[in-house]
């Protein structure tokens, strides 16, 4: 795809890894997520209905076909740095995770 129809189609830069954690727990290990075939991190914005087109914030966000965190019971395949881990086993669900 050309770098002109990516800008157009408003894509971002994919982030080579990063490291989370999904509970939060100071005994939980450090994760590490890659960039692959099945996994990407990218820089998020995200608004809140008031905000209008002005982001919220802005945060890295983990999104894989793939189990992140097998260490944990279910699947855990989406996360959002520093706000929130969405576990995708039957149906989302969203835990607070600071």
């Amino acid at each position: 795809m050309s770098q002109r129809r990516r800008r157009a189609l408003g894509a971002v830069e994919l982030h080579r890894s990063t490291t989370f954690k999904c509970t939060g727990s100071a005994a939980e290990p450090l994760k590490t997520a890659t960039t692959d075939e099945n996994t990407v991190v990218l820089p998020a914005d995200s608004y809140r209905a008031d905000d209008g087109n002005d982001e919220s914030f802005t945060a890295q966000m983990i999104v894989s076909d793939d189990d992140i965190a097998p260490d944990i019971t279910g699947i855990q395949n989406v996360w959002i740095q520093g706000r929130w881990l969405c576990r995708g086993d039957r149906e989302l669900q969203l835990l607070k995770t600071t």
